[in-house]
C-alpha cells in the first residue's frame, strides 16, 4: 500500500552477498534481507558474474525488504548504492551487457598491472586510491581487454560499474561517485577529473565512461523502471566503496578511527582536507561529507586467530578459545606473571616462530589476541604516526563480537574503545538522509558499548617486551 512517509533503501552489493535494508527517515532499519552473490565463473584467475542475474536478485530483495517491513516499494522515494569498486562490465548502444561482470577478484590482468606501473611508477597514488596497480583494477582490466579482446573496447558505447548498472536499471544515466571512482585507476583525485594519461594507455574515450557524480548526493530518476514500481520521481543516490560507508555509519571523524577486526585487520581514518596520499602503502580517498580518508589492511594479522584456532583448538569454536584465554589472563594477573607473558606474531604464522615462550595453552591462546593488538598498536604508531593521545577507536567486523577481546585492546591502545554500532547499509542510508533527519555523532555515541583501559600499565611493559623480542 502506498505511503506519504518518506522511506530509503540501501543495497550493499557485496563481493559474498547483496545485502538490502529499508530505513525510514529517522533511519531506523525497518527490514533486511541478503542473497549469495553467484558467480559464472571463479578460479583463481577469473571471477565473472551474469549482469541480468544480478539484476534480478537486486529487485528480488527488493520486494522482500521491503514486505517484510510491510511497505509497498512505492513507498522507497530514495534508493541509495554501495559496494564494491572495481568491478565492472561493457554495454553496447541498446544498454545490452558485451562481457559479464569482471571482478576486483580476478587475475588475469597479472601483467598489465606490472605495465602500468612500470610505465606510472610513483605517479599511480597521486592520482589512484590504491598504492599501485594490481590485477584486479578495472585500469588493469581494462588494459588487458584492450590487449587481448581489443573489439570490446571498440564496441563498448559504455563501461558501467557494479552500483553504477543497478543505478542504470533504475532508470538513472550511467553515473559513478569520486570514491568509488578513484579506487579503480582511470580517475584522478589529484584533477578530480578522469584520468586522461589512463585513458590513453587502456585506449578507453571519455564518452564511454560514467557521467561523475557528487558522493551522497541524490539525483532524481530519469526514467520509470521497468520492474519496479517505485515512488514517483524517487532519487538515486550512490553513498562509494562499502567500507567508507561503513566508516559515515560508524561517525569516523578526525577523533574516531574505524578497525575491522576480520579476515583482514583495516584501519579507517578521516585525514580532513590535506590531500593525500598520505602513506606509501595506503589507499586514501575522498570521505562522505567532505575531506579524504585513508584505508590501511594488515592481510596476515587479521587471518592469523583463524591460523592459531584451527592449530589449537580444532574443531572448537571462537568462544572456546576465548575461554581459554581469559582464565590464563585471570591467572596472569592473580600472580602478576607479566614479565613471563608467552609472545605472539601474526606476521610468523605457519612457522615456528609464531609463539615465543610457555607451551601452555591458555597462555598462547591470550598471547594470540594480545599478539594481533600489538599489531594494530604498531600500525597507528610506527606507519600511521598517530599522535598521542590516539583519537577513540571504533571495532566492526567478527573481532567486534568478542567483548574480551575489545577490552584487551583498550588496554593495549590505552584508549576509549567502542563497539561499532554502524554498517555499510546504515551509513549509505545516513549519507542519503535529508539532513534534518540525519542523526548526530553524541547521540550515537550513547547507544555505542565502550571499554575503558583498566590495565594499561601492564600492557605498556609487555608491548615493550614484545618490539624487543621481535628486533632481537
Amino acid at each position: 500500500m502506498y505511503s506519504k512517509k518518506r522511506y530509503i533503501l540501501a543495497l550493499d552489493c557485496g563481493g559474498a552477498n547483496f545485502r538490502m535494508a529499508v530505513f525510514d527517515a529517522a533511519l531506523r532499519r525497518l527490514s533486511e534481507r541478503s542473497e549469495t552473490l553467484r558467480y559464472t565463473v571463479r578460479v583463481p584467475e577469473r571471477v565473472e558474474f551474469d549482469p541480468e542475474v544480478a539484476w534480478r536478485m537486486t529487485v528480488r530483495l527488493i520486494r522482500e525488504a521491503c514486505a517484510q517491513a510491510g511497505l509497498s516499494s512505492e513507498a522507497m522515494c530514495t534508493i541509495v548504492l554501495t559496494g564494491q569498486a572495481n568491478t565492472f562490465c561493457a554495454l553496447n548502444l541498446s544498454g545490452q551487457p558485451l562481457i559479464p561482470f569482471l571482478s576486483w577478484q580476478d587475475r588475469r590482468a597479472v601483467k598489465e598491472a606490472a605495465l602500468l606501473n612500470r610505465r606510472l611508477g610513483a605517479r599511480f597514488h597521486d592520482h589512484c586510491s590504491w598504492p599501485r596497480a594490481v590485477a584486479g583494477h578495472q585500469a588493469a582490466m581494462m588494459l588487458w581487454l584492450k590487449l587481448h579482446r581489443p573489439q570490446i573496447i571498440e564496441q563498448a558505447a559504455a563501461f558501467v560499474t557494479l552500483p553504477g548498472f543497478i543505478a542504470l536499471k533504475l532508470g538513472a544515466p550511467n553515473i559513478v561517485d569520486a570514491n568509488l571512482a578513484a579506487m579503480n585507476g582511470l580517475f584522478s583525485l589529484k584533477t578530480g577529473r578522469w584520468w586522461e594519461t589512463m585513458m590513453g594507455i587502456c585506449g578507453v574515450a571519455k564518452i564511454q565512461l560514467p557521467a561523475l557524480v557528487p558522493l551522497g548526493r541524490s539525483l532524481a530518476k530519469a526514467a520509470p523502471c521497468r520492474n519496479l514500481i517505485l515512488a514517483n520521481r524517487a532519487n538515486v543516490v550512490l553513498a562509494g566503496n562499502d567500507q567508507s560507508a561503513c566508516a559515515f555509519g560508524n561517525f569516523c571523524s578526525r577523533q574516531t578511527m574505524l578497525v575491522t577486526l576480520g579476515p583482514t585487520l583495516m584501519v579507517y581514518r578521516v585525514m580532513g582536507r590535506r590531500h593525500g596520499p598520505y602513506t606509501a602503502g595506503g589507499c586514501w580517498g575522498i570521505y562522505p561529507g567532505g575531506g579524504y580518508y585513508e584505508l590501511v589492511t594488515l592481510n596476515q594479522v587479521g587471518s592469523a586467530l583463524d591460523w592459531a584456532r584451527s592449530r589449537m583448538t580444532p574443531g572448537r569454536d571462537i568462544q572456546s578459545f576465548t575461554e581459554l584465554a581469559r582464565r590464563a589472563l585471570a591467572r596472569r594477573k592473580g600472580m602478576n606473571l607479566y614479565d613471563s607473558a608467552v609472545l605472539f606474531y601474526p606476521d610468523s604464522m605457519n612457522t615456528e616462530k609464531a609463539w615465543v615462550g610457555s607451551p601452555d595453552p591458555g597462555e598462547r591462546a591470550l598471547a594470540v589476541f594480545e599478539g594481533i593488538g600489538f599489531s594494530l598498536k604498531q600500525l597507528l604508531e610506527k606507519q600511521l604516526r598517530v599522535s598521542l593521545p590516539m583519537p577513540e577507536i571504533r571495532v566492526t567486523g567478527g573481532g567486534s563480537n568478542n567483548l574480551f577481546w575489545l577490552q584487551l585492546l583498550a588496554d593495549i591502545l590505552n584508549i576509549r574503545v567502542g563497539r561499532g554500532m554502524g554498517d555499510a547499509l546504515y551509513g549509505a542510508a545516513r549519507m542519503a538522509c535529508p539532513r534534518s533527519a540525519a542523526l548526530s555523532a553524541p547521540r550515537e555515541n550513547a547507544k555505542v558499548l565502550w571499554f575503558e583501559p583498566h590495565d594499561a600499565k601492564s600492557y605498556k611493559a609487555l608491548y615493550a617486551r614484545w618490539l624487543q623480542q621481535r628486533s632481537g
